[in-house]
């Protein structure tokens, strides 16, 4: 029974890991036809996570905005 239930438990696992990337590719494609972006900034740590289409909305290539905040505002 204890094997059974750790095997539903890792299917359960992938199936909301599978649903989760699919979500996130659809927003990240709304995103994209959009013109929009998002980002989240960490206020403890300084770093910045964001959307990919963040450095492309602002002019940028996707390698020239780095994870930390000054990054970012050094080149708005």
């Amino acid at each position: 029974r204890a094997l059974a239930d750790l095997a539903a438990q890792a299917l359960e696992r992938a199936d909301l890991h599978d649903r989760l990337s699919r979500a996130n590719e659809r927003f990240a494609r709304a995103e994209e036809a959009a013109g929009a972006f998002s980002y989240e900034w960490n206020l403890e740590t300084g770093r910045v996570e964001r959307s990919a289409n963040l450095a492309r909305v602002l002019g940028y290539g996707p390698d020239e905005i780095g994870p930390a905040w000054e990054d970012w505002a050094a080149l708005v």
